[in-house]
């Protein structure tokens, strides 16, 4: 994890983003951390990983497996008659 001002940032972006450095770095302004750039692999689910950020989805994810085990698609179509 490599920290970068936001100056720094917005300069050198193009530069920063191609390099091999950090996969993870931190912007900040005034010396306090601001945002954070992160690089992916070309496989990465990025789907997943924004979802996984939302604390509202998280919070349904949870309450939903609290309330059992959950249906596969099969037998979702199965049992709603999908198919």
């Amino acid at each position: 994890m490599k920290y970068v001002g936001v100056r720094e940032f917005k300069r050198t972006f193009g530069r920063l983003s191609k390099n091999g450095g950090a996969a993870t770095l931190v912007v900040t302004k005034n010396g306090k951390p601001f945002g954070e750039f992160r690089r992916f692999s070309d496989h990465f689910d990025f789907e997943a990983f924004v979802l996984s950020q939302n604390s509202r989805f998280m919070r349904m994810l949870r309450r939903s497996a609290k309330r059992g085990p959950f249906l596969s698609q099969e037998e979702m179509e199965k049992k709603y008659g999908l198919s």
